[in-house]
């Protein structure tokens, strides 16, 4: 083995007086000592190669029965880090056998009218070279592959637990909303109405946030999914807007929706909350990117129906600042925002539109935006239900006299495993 002088060559050559030539020119090197292993048949040099682990290997391209290149696919095989230095010689050589000698991985080609003592020297150790930085390459993209893969299974244990917690992280914060609505009820609040509209907005705003992180980690963790339940299209597109209104209105946007008449009495199976979900994200973001007095609508229409399948078809569209083009694919990748300034001016997690995406995905349907700067956007996406079947469920009136609930004690069983949820909703109750 090469230890700074010495070297180990395995020569694969059928002509005697080349194996002489290489040793003559090889022995009057000054700065290096050579040690010789030769053989001419292909399975003694594999068992040469196996047995003395020679620095380099020497193959004549022609050789009986088999080529150097074929040889040298074989060592490639049988060395355990395919790591083999070769350097490959030929009586007529031409351009592209060489190309074909450097792509089955040898560290040179050499003519061999071109052999000298220098020629062959350095060949060898280039090859030598070669081979040792293909090793140390490959030793590196394998700590690289064992470390993406340690980052990516601690990335999966972060996601796992903190969907596993989605339910002890969610519940305390829907008892912090709970109890400062509850508290805002109160008409003896004074001066102090101020801050608990602060501490509502900010804890209103936390637990957006909270829930965006707690359902990009069930996504990403595989724990995400869809339920199957009837819902009307109708309501849940006009659900979706109720719940964005106060905030458009706050702004003085006009919101507009444009339902196709086949969709107006259609019920569907699918996940509801899911649906309006990515509607919502849509929207939100078409309400806090546009300036006031400003417009969005709403189009949802049939793209196909396909037996009991409908696949829909539904546009956002806003008059707000507009994407530039080369950031309309990016948006939808997680924690992205168009703009760093964007992000500091109106804030966001940058999950909203990846979430919407990866919900848009698991319903077969896809996303996608058209915009320009300064002059608004459309995203679009379809998703995909099974049409319900309409029964109808005739109309029983009952022949008792109503019951005064008002008048009546009423005695309520809560399933609540959390104080302050229990309180929270006694309070209502009373």
């Amino acid at each position: 083995m090469e230890n700074g002088r010495g070297i180990t060559l395995l020569v694969v050559e059928d002509c005697d007086a080349d194996r002489e030539l290489y040793r003559r020119l090889l022995g009057k090197c000054k700065n290096r000592t050579f040690q010789f292993y030769e053989t001419c048949v292909k399975e003694e040099a594999l068992l040469l190669y196996d047995e003395h682990k020679p620095d380099c290997v020497l193959i004549d391209y022609k050789l009986p029965g088999f080529t150097g290149i074929e040889l040298l696919d074989a060592l490639r095989a049988q060395s355990k880090d395919s790591s083999v230095a070769a350097v490959i010689l030929t009586a007529g050589g031409t351009e592209l056998l060489a190309a074909r000698a450097m792509r089955a991985g040898a560290g040179d080609y050499l003519p061999k009218d071109a052999v000298s003592k220098e020629s062959l020297r350095i060949a060898i150790e280039n090859a030598i070279e070669f081979a040792r930085c293909e090793s140390q390459s490959r030793d590196r993209d394998s700590s690289l592959q064992a470390a993406l893969a340690n980052a990516q299974r601690a990335c999966s244990a972060k996601s796992g637990f903190l969907a596993s917690m989605s339910h002890e992280i969610r519940t305390p914060l829907n008892g912090i909303v709970a109890s400062l609505e509850l508290l805002a009820e109160r008409s003896d609040l004074g001066a102090d109405r101020e801050y608990l509209e602060l501490a509502r907005t900010s804890a209103d705003h936390l637990l957006g946030v909270v829930s965006e992180v707690l359902d990009f980690s069930k996504i990403e963790s595989g724990l995400l999914l869809l339920e199957n339940n009837p819902f009307s299209l109708a309501d849940a597109i006009c659900e979706s807007v109720s719940i964005c209104r106060l905030q458009a209105e706050a702004k003085n946007l006009s919101i507009a929706i444009h339902l196709a008449d086949e969709l107006l009495q259609l019920k569907v199976l699918g996940d509801v909350y899911r649906f309006r979900q990515i509607i919502i994200n849509l929207l939100g973001n078409a309400v806090k990117f546009t300036q006031e007095h400003g417009s969005i609508s709403i189009s949802v229409e049939v793209h196909e129906v396909l037996d009991d399948k409908i696949r829909l078809h539904l546009s956002l569209t806003d008059t707000g600042i507009g994407i530039p083009q080369e950031k309309q694919q990016v948006i939808f990748e997680s924690y992205t925002q168009a703009d760093a300034h964007i992000a500091q001016r109106f804030g966001g997690t940058g999950l909203g539109l990846n979430i919407a995406s990866k919900l848009v995905a698991m319903m077969g349907g896809e996303i996608w935006v058209e915009s320009e700067e300064n002059c608004g956007s459309t995203f679009h996406f379809t998703s995909c239900f099974q049409i319900q079947e309409e029964t109808a469920v005739p109309l029983v009136r009952s022949e008792r006299k109503g019951v005064d609930i008002a008048m009546t004690p009423l005695h309520v069983l809560v399933a609540e495993d959390n104080h302050v949820n229990q309180r929270v909703i006694q309070a209502i109750l009373e």
